[in-house]
């Protein structure tokens, strides 16, 4: 079994993260792959421009693979939403 702590950070620590919509991007993803591919959160807490977790995942999965997907995942929506929804 894995288990890291996992900081994520974006965009060289600008705050993004208190924008509604983007935390709702990653909440959202994380959600998704808890359910769908074994990512298991054991503790997390959501920063003004990062997150912390710890984690693991189910026996045969991949932690760094699921997080490279919730990374892409929120990256794409995130730069989308600050596009196309400005405040």
């Amino acid at each position: 079994m894995q288990c890291i702590l996992q900081p994520l950070q974006w965009l060289g620590g600008q705050i993004f993260l208190p924008e509604k919509s983007i935390k709702k991007i990653l909440l959202e993803s994380i959600k998704y792959c808890q359910l769908n591919q074994g990512l298991k959160i054991h503790a997390w807490v959501l920063m003004t421009n990062h997150l912390h977790t710890i984690c693991s995942c189910k026996e045969g999965k991949d932690l760094g693979l699921i997080w490279r997907n919730i990374k892409s995942y929120t990256a794409m929506k995130s730069i989308d939403a600050i596009i196309n929804h400005p405040k």
